[in-house]
């Protein structure tokens, strides 16, 4: 164990979901294989169809893919079983980066194995006997199975090209990015060209992974419907080119952004007289100014501005985010 623990094996890209979706993604990753998990609803129907594992250790890797979202968000923002299942299972496919039982560190390995003797403490009678009678596996975490570390998860929604995303963690630092390339590159194989997201001005460290993909369009600057109104916005992001993408799914690079001077940046994929690298006045706000963020939600949802998140940073002990705004009154007019 210490041995396999010593040599930390490049985590192994993954997409866990209904046998019938993960028929339509592929295989390999830029030949790097993808290990594909049946959703458990399905426990061993279609794994030879799908070429996917199946569905009694799909339920085990969809439980400690829970679980490790609950460890990253803690609180009221862990993602509930059933919103899991009908938000992810069923409709998408959970995309991103897992480890051997054996790979996790103590923290990881400790955290997970308390969290799963709780949950199934809290199990009912019917919920236990029907997980034993499939052959879901119970107790610690196994040395030889696969843990999800790092997920992204994208619904499509009704406007062609374009998916939601709602779920996104990571257990170590650097793979939440590397597994929202993962899926935005296997989503673009689909045909997605952007993507519409939820964040928190709060969270900065989100902030900053959701930023390495460009600029985020603010389409709500401050949403009332949220759990944590107040803090939250909805965005949108044109989703960077696929080799980008690619590169940032294997960890080559961990930015594509307008200020990056890499061959990938958006500055010479664009080019230099892009009209959203060029235009328009910056403005620092400080993430809990509620009175400046509803007044740039006024300004927005009239269609008077376009406000661009571009950065983020800590200044005095809170988040302050950066937003370029483009003056939207004479688009239309002929002037």
């Amino acid at each position: 164990m210490t041995d396999l623990r010593a040599r930390r094996a490049e985590p192994a890209p993954f997409v866990l979901g209904h046998p019938s979706h993960l028929q339509r993604l592929p295989n390999q990753l830029e030949g790097v294989p993808i290990l594909k998990l049946i959703a458990p609803m399905v426990a061993g129907a279609g794994a030879h169809e799908a070429g996917a594992t199946g569905g009694e250790r799909g339920a085990r890797a969809a439980r400690l893919l829970n679980l490790g979202n609950a460890m990253a968000y803690g609180g009221d923002m862990g993602m509930p079983e059933w919103v899991m299942l009908d938000c992810g299972l069923l409709p998408t496919a959970f995309m991103g980066l897992c480890r051997r039982g054996v790979e996790l560190s103590d923290e990881q390995r400790a955290s997970l194995d308390e969290r799963l003797a709780r949950l199934e403490r809290e199990m009912s009678p019917a919920r236990r006997a029907t997980e034993e009678l499939i052959g879901v596996p119970m107790g610690p975490v196994r040395d030889e199975e696969w843990v999800p570390v790092a997920e992204f998860c994208a619904l499509p929604t009704l406007t062609p090209g374009e998916v939601m995303g709602y779920s996104l963690f990571s257990l170590e630092p650097g793979l939440g990015v590397r597994a929202k390339a993962i899926g935005l590159s296997l989503h673009a194989s689909l045909g997605a060209h952007s993507q519409l997201g939820v964040a928190q001005y709060s969270n900065l460290g989100a902030l900053k992974s959701h930023l390495r993909f460009g600029p985020l369009e603010l389409i709500d600057p401050l949403t009332p419907l949220h759990t944590r109104a107040g803090e939250t916005f909805i965005y949108r992001l044109s989703l960077p080119p696929r080799d980008a993408l690619i590169d940032m799914a294997s960890g080559a690079r961990l930015r594509y952004s307008p200020h990056d001077d890499a061959p990938h940046s958006a500055a010479k994929l664009h080019g230099r007289g892009d009209e959203r690298l060029a235009t328009g006045h910056l403005q620092w706000i400080a993430s809990d100014d509620l009175k400046v963020w509803a007044e740039l939600r006024a300004l927005v949802l009239s269609g008077r501005e376009r406000a661009q998140l571009i950065d983020a940073r800590l200044e005095a002990g809170r988040p302050s985010l950066c937003v370029r705004l483009t003056s939207q009154s004479l688009e239309g007019t002929g002037a």
